[in-house]
């Protein structure tokens, strides 16, 4: 016998079925974290009631309120007194290439790490941890609490799990060696090779509090990461919660002083302003003026996305012979080009035109954007990767958001200015071939700067030179000092 909750706001179903031997709070508790992953409950939403779940689908409120712990322990959701309870946002998430302990890390500030062993016990694999590691749930793992202190104040309390072929750690040799990398390398010959990362600010739970010596009301930074060898499995999965209020997230922005990487940054927060506008605009203009459905508009945009990344390995091979400047400075004139053609576009512009039309400026960015990033990630040493790739990714979206939001202005300011005069729906297309025009303004100047671009390889005494060298932690975050 199954019960089943009609559509929410959510547009979700739910459906326990009372037959099947999995217990009915964990048939909840995976359909709620599926709806969640597929954006059907997004970030910031309410989960149903105990009560209202409960009474639609038949169960407990018992029931319900195990489902919603399991969910509240896979940091999924939140729990908010006297509220309800609420779908998390999905934390930040970093992959590392360059993976340092923590003692590492606090020498590199100057700082005398420290640890005390909470705790060290065998224990059985979760969803979560097993997961991590890719391991069978149940298995047998070692997991090591530990507070760490730099200067001899805590800072930090980590919670290691190490697979079962690493579980036989010797707890003495840790401790004498002070580093679980140091240890697991001395005893089995594994060394961290990169690690991918997750990042969330969250209140700290009562042992961790108490520990770390901070107020309830202090939050804490949540750190997730899983660590993998050279054989590319991984070996370690480590949960820490380091105290938020001398611990803070750092950006090094030495990468500009790379010439290079910021004539890039530059040109790429141009190009987004006229793309990312332009990827708003087409699609109102297919809806709006020539009537297409959600899904026609979405068929009519699928070609331009896969020959982009059809064209990437050919784009690549292309920069390796050629340089930046002949790929960039087509990408962005045939950019240029195909939005001025847009600004002449009308109700009755044959579709086949417009088709090509996308698959053409399509191919301007396929040209445009896999030698820019390269040529302004190249010369940056490798320490500054990852602050290189997020400076870029950040202000790449600030340039859209800027772009969407004047294109998007300059498009209803045309409009309103002829409402008067002539009918909405063409009123509607004049703003949007004036748009269509600015963005190929922008377009234009990018193709104009291209010129500038040169390639430029890492070179390893600029790097040795370049002053204030060694002082980040990791590829993560920093202590405010």
């Amino acid at each position: 016998m199954s019960w089943a909750v009609p559509a929410a706001p959510a547009d979700f179903d739910l459906g326990i079925d009372k037959d099947l031997p999995t217990p009915a709070y964990l048939q909840l508790t995976e359909q709620l974290a599926v709806a969640i992953d597929r954006g059907q409950l997004t970030a910031g939403s309410a989960l149903p009631s105990e009560r209202g779940l409960a009474s639609s689908l038949g169960l407990s409120r018992m029931t319900v309120r195990r489902a919603f712990e399991r969910l509240v322990d896979a940091g999924l959701v939140e729990q908010r007194q006297g509220s309800g309870t609420y779908v998390k946002g999905q934390p930040l998430e970093q992959f590392i290439d360059r993976v340092l302990g923590f003692g590492d890390e606090a020498r590199s500030l100057g700082l005398e790490p420290g640890t005390r062993m909470v705790e060290t016990q065998h224990v059985r694999a979760d969803e979560t941890v097993a997961a991590a590691l890719k391991v069978a749930v149940g298995s047998r793992i070692l997991r090591i609490n530990r507070l760490r202190t730099a200067d001899g104040e805590p800072l930090a309390i980590q919670e290691a799990h190490l697979p079962p072929h690493l579980a036989g750690l010797s707890i003495d040799l840790l401790e004498r060696e002070g580093s679980l990398y140091r240890s697991l390398e001395a005893q089995f010959g594994v060394r961290p090779v990169r690690a991918r990362q997750t990042i969330s600010a969250r209140m700290p739970s009562r042992p961790e509090w108490r520990l770390l010596g901070i107020g309830r009301e202090v939050p804490v930074l949540g750190l997730e990461r899983t660590t993998y060898g050279a054989d590319e499995v991984p070996f370690e999965y480590v949960r820490s919660a380091y105290r938020g209020d001398i611990y803070r997230m750092a950006l090094d922005l030495r990468v500009f002083r790379f010439p290079m990487f910021s004539l890039s940054v530059g040109l790429f927060m141009i190009a987004m302003m006229a793309l990312f506008g332009t990827l708003i605009l087409l699609p109102m203009y297919l809806q709006n003026v020539r009537g297409f459905t959600a899904l026609q508009t979405g068929l009519f945009l699928l070609p331009g996305g896969v020959l982009m990344g059809v064209a990437a390995p050919f784009v690549g091979r292309l920069f390796d012979r050629n340089g930046p400047v002949p790929l960039t400075t087509i990408g962005a004139s045939l950019i240029a080009l195909i939005l001025w053609r847009f600004s002449t576009i009308g109700a009755e512009t044959p579709v086949p035109l417009l088709l090509g039309y996308h698959l053409l400026l399509s191919s301007g960015m396929a040209l445009l954007f896999t030698p820019l990033m390269t040529t302004g990630m190249n010369p940056l040493p490798r320490r500054l990767y990852s602050h290189g790739s997020a400076v870029m990714s950040t202000l790449q979206q600030v340039g859209g958001a800027i772009g969407v939001a004047l294109l998007v202005t300059v498009m209803t300011s045309r409009a309103a200015s002829l409402g008067a005069t002539v009918a909405p729906g063409l009123a509607q297309a004049a703003g949007l071939r004036t748009a269509f025009g600015v963005g190929a303004v922008f377009a234009l100047a990018a193709a104009l700067l291209t010129l500038l671009l040169r390639r430029v390889e890492p070179d390893e005494g600029e790097r040795a030179a370049e002053p204030g060298a060694a002082r980040e932690v990791g590829e993560r975050a920093v202590p405010a000092h």
